[in-house]
């Protein structure tokens, strides 16, 4: 039987003969990391391919000047930390730092720094690999802080959700006391129907934030009445506003103004954008609805005299969980949800919604615009 012969072995396969030297400068000049030699002094010996993209210079604008070039100022004490150990013969593997590129810009590096030795042993130098990092720490910070904002979340439902427990268990203790008059087991059946409403209030904002994040809330889009639809949302916003004793102000056509939309998800928009400007005006204080017909386009703004916000915070106040500041979350309660329901709402909608004050404490706007 005649053996196999194994085509890497094979006497007439000619296999090429190149340089180590070659080799090695090859692979150092095609790596995607950045690839530096230095002296023990920092003076820049080579720089490849690698640290020409990362950093922004040539190797003839860099070599024979300083490393510190690409070290920010309140860093250069890691420099001589580093010289010292590769001194001493020590290696520096997957050191995180910051370094800067020619036009300013700051990368998260991991840096990895290894002594050259001369042909007797002497430590001459050391060769540099830094690994840009800074998408990586920038999907580590952002599953940082969604991993802080679902703790957040889970303790504030927690709350939210058992506000409504203690007045629930009074008005039954009420009702189950035999000695209760009529008028106080009235009292306790509105308490618990009140109390019930916040609940599910709750729960149903969580469900249709949900279904707008997946994309399976639908629309069932009809000839729709404005005066309708603005009924519905002062009927639900009606009782916060009435407990504030605030003074809420309507401004929409005479005429009635008629368009293709989803009457209860627009209903459930309009009392949102109304209970936040509720939940955050002082008691007494305005509110004004107001709609008007803009060409093809119905506008409708909710305005209010309360505390406002700061031009930073007007582009995450739609999104989601966000509330005004946390002194003011904590004496008004609610999930900061109700804002991105809108915006997924009217999105859904084809509209946009934007929201405008001129600075804490001075009032805030928010307005939608909606084909009709």
């Amino acid at each position: 039987m005649t053996p196999k012969l194994d085509p890497l072995r094979s006497p007439n396969r000619q296999m090429p003969e190149w340089p180590v030297e070659a080799l090695l400068a090859a692979i150092v000049e095609s790596s995607d990391d950045a690839i530096v030699g230095k002296t023990l002094d920092g003076t820049i010996v080579s720089w490849n391919s690698g640290a020409a993209r990362m950093f922004g210079y040539s190797a003839e604008d860099v070599i024979g000047k300083s490393i510190t070039l690409i070290i920010p100022p309140e860093r250069i004490d890691e420099e001589d930390t580093i010289l010292t150990k590769l001194r001493r013969g020590e290696r520096i593997d997957h050191f995180d730092t910051v370094r800067v590129t020619k036009d300013g810009r700051r990368l998260e590096i991991s840096l990895s720094v290894s002594p050259i030795r001369d042909e007797t042993g002497r430590i001459v130098g050391a060769s540099k690999i830094a690994r840009d990092i800074t998408m990586r720490k920038r999907a580590e910070e952002a599953l940082r802080d969604a991993d802080q904002q679902k703790d957040a979340f889970i303790a504030l439902i927690s709350h939210e959700l058992r506000n409504p427990l203690a007045p629930i268990q009074y008005a039954l203790s009420t009702i189950k006391n035999a000695e209760s008059t009529p008028e106080q087991e009235e009292r306790a059946q509105a308490i618990i129907e009140r109390q019930f409403k916040v609940m599910s209030r709750l729960l149903d904002d969580l469900l249709d934030l949900a279904r707008i994040k997946s994309g399976k809330l639908e629309l069932k889009k009809s000839k729709t009445s404005l005066r309708a639809v603005v009924q519905t949302a002062i009927e639900t916003a009606k009782p916060l506003i009435e407990a504030k004793q605030q003074v809420l102000s309507i401004d929409i056509p005479i005429y009635d103004v008629s368009l293709e939309a989803d009457s209860m998800r627009l209903g459930q928009a309009f009392s949102n954008m109304l209970i936040n400007a509720a939940k955050y005006t002082q008691v007494a204080g305005r509110i004004t609805f107001g709609a008007y017909q803009d060409g093809s386009d119905l506008v409708v703004s909710v305005v209010d005299n309360g505390i406002g916000f700061s031009s930073e915070l007007a582009s995450t106040l739609f999104d989601m969980f966000s509330q005004a500041p946390a002194a003011v979350s904590r004496a008004q309660g609610g999930l900061g949800i109700g804002l991105a329901v809108v915006r997924g709402i009217v999105t859904l909608h084809g509209g946009a919604v934007e929201a405008r004050s001129a600075g804490a404490g001075r009032g805030s706007q928010f307005v939608v615009r909606l084909p009709i």
